[in-house]
């Protein structure tokens, strides 16, 4: 198939180990969505003197797709946008 959609990607990670700070979002305010709120905090994470990348896990593949393409569309100076999904079969 010569379609080649972002979704169709496949990523190969190798098996090095690298040190990983854990945040979580426990609370957030009630006038933003969890998406909008989650765009945000990547984005902050990302202009900030934090060196690294930025994992986000969500539950969902709509919310996958929707954070990505949302953030892809802002264009962010040195981000790379990946979509990751796992299938439980």
């Amino acid at each position: 198939d010569n379609n080649n959609d972002d979704n169709d990607n496949i990523y190969f990670i190798d098996n090095n180990y690298y040190p990983v700070e854990i945040r979580y979002t426990k609370d957030y305010p009630d006038n933003i969505s969890l998406i909008d709120n989650t765009i945000k905090l990547v984005y902050e994470l990302h202009n900030s003197s934090v060196i690294g990348d930025i994992l986000v896990f969500t539950s969902g593949f709509n919310q996958i797709n929707n954070i990505t393409s949302q953030l892809k569309e802002m264009n962010i100076e040195n981000a790379v946008v990946l979509p990751a999904h796992s299938e439980s079969t």
